[in-house]
């Protein structure tokens, strides 16, 4: 046994012990099991006599308290393990207690401050029992080290305590519901948002406050947090007055020992509610005003654009050969100006497009240096007049290329425009260059002048919509400083880029490059010599205009077809239904009946002719809205020409020359012997059923509809097949597929040509083989 505890012999020096061999076994095992709990010990044990000097420090109280055992016994127990601060207390307890043996901690569990060895703060606690033996008093003292448990409970309060003030001090209202929404808790905000005090809150059900048509929200945000979602939703809820307010609710399942939780937070939402509303009635407004400028703007063009299509159009139907050069000259600087204000119009409706961001590209075919030379052509008046020297320089490759030539146009009219503005004397430039490659690249177009120039300090204002380099440009020379800045926007809806180069005094250079492709296509030219220089069919013309009626009569003229004038929709409607038209002509704009509702109630009422619209409305949205109503095309005043005649081609047949429709071809004599060789007998015979079936199916090729006219054509274009006439058996068949798609003008064209050839094929196999007695040609 270690000699740190108390042995047998020392028991019988003491005389505690006698010498009896079996009471000293028992003793020394008592002592043995006793010594080895206080040393198994988790605990601290320490004992003490009652002078305060340590007798017993086990291996726990010397692990906590950081002093061996061999230092520790001996020593008082005040100097080791109680602050200096409470030493004197505690001596003076132990006095007390020895004298009186009156105490006040023995016997109980205390919590009370400690130090170790390196003089740290320890909490401890403690529990103490005195021992009598032989007539001594000893101290028993059990410690637990409970400083991290302490500082563990003082962090969790700390907690609880911030928890508790932030759960009070909220801005928002916090309520705890259990499951049943029962509210078992909540913060003083939610008290003030319902008009109650907390313990008239506490206890009631959360579900009440809704009113009855926010019930099935609530209820529906309830099950989601339920399902594990962190719910945002917005509810009205009801106070105590029956004042409803808008809320904000975000909550959220909470998992506790004592089950699951809801916890809400709730926001009033009133004043942003109110924001709201001001803010979408403000939207509104805009909206309102930009749908009133939109409409001011198309209304504007319309109205300009409606005598510039009856000058366009009439300038555009003079014959250039019937006049002399000079005069041809005026005209088509005439045109050339008619065409510049058309494009200041677009410029007009574009700033309303751009804003909406509803401008559309219309890529087409074009020649560079035609568009420069036009573009040059109407400020060559100018130039004249203020002794400038306009020039152009073109660099590009032979051909046509492909982009939206008409925002190329615009921007081009703008630059120049402003060249001639700010320059009083001297020159002026257009240059267009092609750089990269051979199938695609880039158009390089430069205006440049010898002006007044631009300061550096201005140029980054030039672009800027409204604002020009200096207020005194403005006034001396007018212009709201809008051009710049769309040029700038389309270049870059070409997905382009534009520059300027300046100084005072000198002069400036604008640059701007757009990618294009180049194009395969013939020319304008050589196109409109494909199409058809006379068309067949009757037109309807709807237009109020006395003018464009005027025009649109000269061009229909031109192409050879019939047409009848109308001035107004509801007359529109009654001569479409009333009369065979084979397409009509339809201003949008008219007196009554406007050509839309005209449209619709035709297409209503079932007819399927095509509808054409002729208009000076050019917004993206009355396009949309001609086709979605029911119009088959749009075209857009003013209307050339060659842009009426291409559009007419795709729904008219072309004219037949009255020589062609002369011609008839009738039978193939080879094609009757190499399918009969010498029976010509059976030939006459077969000749004569195809002559009576002839007579009845011919007339009812006029009569029946599509369907059964294709059946109709396709017997004729057999039995013609069989008989020898070939090209009585081509046209059925051209008939047989055209039958139920194209428009009874171009099928009425067809039919009569088969009339004529089946009148021939009947002259001549009556004459040869039927009447003739067989003898063949």
């Amino acid at each position: 046994m270690s000699d740190r505890y108390m042995n047998r012999e020392a028991l019988q020096d003491m005389g505690l012990v006698t010498p009896d061999v079996s009471g000293l076994v028992a003793i020394e095992r008592d002592a043995a099991l006793r010594n080895a709990v206080i040393e198994a010990a988790l605990d601290c044990i320490i004992m003490m006599d009652d002078k305060g000097i340590v007798v017993e420090f086990n291996p726990a109280a010397q692990f906590v308290f950081g002093y061996p055992r061999h230092e520790a016994v001996g020593a008082k127990l005040s100097d080791l393990i109680i602050p200096p601060a409470l030493r004197a207390a505690h001596a003076a307890g132990l006095d007390k207690y020895l004298t009186t043996g009156e105490h006040k901690v023995l016997n109980q569990r205390v919590e009370v401050p400690a130090i170790n060895k390196a003089g740290a703060d320890l909490m401890v606690e403690l529990a103490i029992s005195p021992v009598q033996f032989d007539g001594k008093t000893f101290f028993s003292a059990y410690l637990r080290d409970i400083t991290e448990a302490k500082a563990a409970e003082e962090r969790l309060k700390a907690s609880e305590e911030r928890f508790q003030s932030l759960f009070e001090l909220s801005p928002d209202a916090i309520v705890v519901m259990d499951e049943s929404g029962v509210i078992r808790d909540a913060n003083s905000r939610a008290c003030e948002l319902v008009a109650l005090e907390k313990d008239e809150l506490i206890g009631r059900n959360a579900l009440l406050f809704p009113p009855a048509d926010q019930v099935d929200k609530a209820v529906r945000a309830l099950e989601a947090a339920t399902n594990g979602s962190h719910v945002r939703v917005q509810i009205d809820i009801a106070d105590n007055n029956g004042r409803r307010i808008p809320t904000e609710i975000v909550g959220r399942r909470m998992e506790t020992s004592g089950g699951p939780l809801y916890h809400g937070v709730i926001r009033d939402i009133t004043e942003r509610r109110a924001a709201e509303l001001g803010l979408r009635a403000a939207m509104e407004a805009a909206e309102n005003a930009s749908a009133a400028k939109s409409a001011f703007l198309a209304n504007m063009s319309h109205e300009m654009r409606t005598p510039l299509n009856g000058v366009i159009g009439s300038l555009s139907l003079i014959d250039r050969e019937s006049v002399g050069p000079d005069l041809v000259g005026f005209i088509q600087t005439a045109e050339n100006s008619a065409e510049t204000l058309l494009t200041l119009i677009d410029d007009l409706l574009d700033l309303s497009r751009i804003e909406a961001g509803e401008v559309d590209l219309e890529y087409t075919d074009f020649e560079p240096e035609t568009l420069v030379r036009v573009v040059s052509d109407v400020f060559a008046p100018e130039a004249k007049a203020k002794s400038i020297d306009l020039s152009v320089a073109i660099d590009v490759p032979s051909g046509r290329f492909q982009t939206d030539v008409g925002k190329v146009r615009q921007i081009l009219m703008n630059l120049v425009g402003n060249a001639f503005k700010f320059t009083h004397r001297g020159s002026i430039r257009i240059e267009a260059g092609y750089e990269d490659g051979v199938s695609a690249g880039l158009l390089c177009f430069t205006v440049s002048d010898t002006g007044i120039g631009i300061s550096k300090t201005d140029q980054p204002l030039l672009f800027d919509r409204f604002k020009q380099a200096d207020s005194s440009r403005s006034r001396s020379h007018g212009g709201a400083g809008l051009g710049l800045a769309i040029c700038k926007e389309l270049v870059e809806m070409l997905d382009g880029s534009i520059s300027v180069s300046s100084a005072p005094g000198v002069g400036s250079v604008f640059r701007f490059k757009i990618p294009v492709v180049r194009s395969e296509t013939v020319s304008q030219e050589y196109a409109d010599e494909s199409l058809p220089t006379a068309l067949a069919g009757r037109i309807l013309i709807a237009e109020d205009s006395q003018t464009n009626a005027m025009v649109a009569k000269t061009m229909l003229d031109r192409l050879g077809l019939q047409h009848f004038h109308v001035v107004d929709g509801a007359a529109a409607i009654d001569a479409a239904l009333a009369s065979d038209f084979d397409l009509i002509l339809m201003d949008m704009s008219m007196p009554n009946i406007d050509g839309l509702e005209a449209t619709r109630i035709l297409r209503e009422r079932g007819y399927d002719k095509p509808i054409i619209a002729m208009t000076a409305h050019a917004l993206k949205e009355d396009r949309d809205a001609a086709i979605g109503i029911g119009m088959n095309s749009y075209l857009t005043k003013p209307v050339r020409p060659q842009a009426l005649r291409a559009e007419l081609a795709n729904w008219l047949p072309e004219a037949v020359d009255d020589n062609e429709a002369e011609a008839v071809i009738g039978l193939d004599d080879d094609q009757i012997i190499s399918l009969w060789g010498s029976d010509l007998d059976s030939f006459a015979i077969i000749a004569g059923l195809f002559l009576e079936e002839l007579e009845w199916r011919l007339p009812k090729l006029k009569e029946l509809p599509g369907k059964e006219r294709e059946h109709l054509a396709h017997a004729i274009k057999g039995a013609a097949s069989n008989v020898g006439a070939v090209e009585l058996s081509q046209l059925a068949f051209q008939l047989e597929q055209i039958a139920q798609t194209a428009s009874d003008a171009h099928q009425d064209e067809l039919i009569n040509k088969i009339l004529r050839e089946a009148d021939c094929v009947t002259d001549q196999l009556r004459a040869r083989y039927i009447e003739g007695g067989a003898n063949g040609p």
